[in-house]
């Protein structure tokens, strides 16, 4: 009974942040924030590209999936895995025609500026997008739009 207890009681947090956890603790708020992001997303994307034909694209797949299902219109994102560890999305044959193509790019603030200008032909900021997750937790992110260079996906 404990057991279930302690169960509900973590579920109900996750939602609500009843605990008294802080936050740089709390793994809770990996999942708070996200819905007012991805609207705040949908409305620049809106500006970039009215017609939303630009393929968007984040560089993990945690934020490629996070970036899918909150972003309004639901689009396809493509994980670039950029200097990060492969996964699934590498498999994806879909991956290889973004190369020379001009794509919206979503990253954490603190992704090097080095290695963004080394992966892509012409590369233009955009904006900055804070995703709030508490009222002390804040993560910004940048989005980009360029043209990905050729052999940069291995």
């Amino acid at each position: 009974a404990a057991g279930i207890i302690l169960n509900l009681v973590l579920m109900f947090h996750f939602v609500h942040r009843i605990l008294p956890v802080p936050d740089r603790f709390d793994a809770s708020l990996q999942f708070h924030g996200w819905k007012q992001f991805g609207s705040a997303l949908d409305v620049q994307l809106r500006k970039i590209d009215p017609e939303t034909k630009l393929p968007l694209c984040a560089n993990r797949y945690q934020d490629a999936s996070l970036l899918a299902f909150y972003t309004p219109l639901q689009p396809t994102v493509m994980a670039l895995n950029i200097s990060s560890r492969t996964n699934q999305y590498a498999l994806l044959p879909y991956r290889e025609s973004l190369v020379g193509q001009r794509i919206i790019y979503v990253v954490p603030a603190d992704f090097s500026l080095k290695t963004l200008t080394e992966s892509f032909d012409s590369l233009q900021f955009v904006q900055l997008i804070n995703l709030s997750n508490s009222k002390t937790m804040m993560r910004p992110y940048h989005s980009w739009t360029g043209i990905l260079k050729q052999g940069i996906m291995q």
